[in-house]
């Protein structure tokens, strides 16, 4: 099963892909040929085919980027979806499986010294279901001193604690659209698209218009 963090670089991968195609966009619209007959482009001089050029690539460069916006929105769903999953799989984990409401009932009533040695005392004989009882209770009462201690002679425990803090510093309250916004660049007007034509490659049916 893929951790968090495992998840987290998967798909922020995919993500980072999708922000850093837009700083290319306007370029990329420069490129973009004018769809005209050969008898309008005769007549169109420099400065008025890349005007016309311009207005097309804004239009294309504008959906492009509503296009990577919506994919990434959807795999920051995914993202999220994902996470979820492997936090109930964890909780699965970490749940007793066979314990009564006496067990639970003592455990919450222990102090923690107790619990911690009843923890280690259940861990040593093999009881595998009663160590997750005491190490249950001390969570939810936020025993720390407990927690920490069974994080270090559990070294699975550990790993699954160090999971659950991880999902806890994404900024969930944050849309996803919104932080594609916040590393997206900017959509690209047709000035900046402009002066993406004067770096970008000519296709050949352009090419060809020029030596008419």
């Amino acid at each position: 099963m893929a951790t968090i963090h495992e998840i987290k670089v998967s798909y922020g991968e995919e993500q980072f892909r999708l922000l850093n195609a837009t700083f290319d966009i306007a370029v990329a619209a420069g490129a973009i040929d004018a769809e005209l007959s050969d008898a309008v482009r005769d007549r169109l001089d420099a400065q008025s085919d890349k005007n016309v050029r311009a207005a097309q690539g804004f239009i294309w460069g504008r959906e492009e980027r509503q296009r990577l916006k919506d994919e990434f929105v959807e795999i920051d769903l995914r993202l999220r979806e994902a996470i979820d999953i492997r936090l109930e799989e964890i909780e699965a984990e970490l749940a007793p499986k066979n314990a009564s409401f006496a067990d639970y009932a003592a455990a919450a009533a222990a102090p923690a010294a107790a619990l911690q040695a009843a923890m280690d005392a259940a861990l040593q004989a093999g009881d595998e279901d009663a160590g997750l009882v005491a190490f249950q209770a001390a969570r939810n009462r936020d025993l720390e001193m407990v927690v920490a201690h069974a994080a270090t002679v559990r070294e699975r425990w550990g790993g699954l604690l160090a999971e659950l803090a991880e999902a806890d510093t994404d900024n969930i309250d944050m849309e996803p659209g919104d932080k594609f916004e916040l590393g997206a660049q900017k959509t690209p007007t047709q000035q900046d698209i402009k002066n993406g034509i004067l770096s970008a490659p000519q296709t050949n049916a352009n090419v060809l218009g020029r030596m008419r």
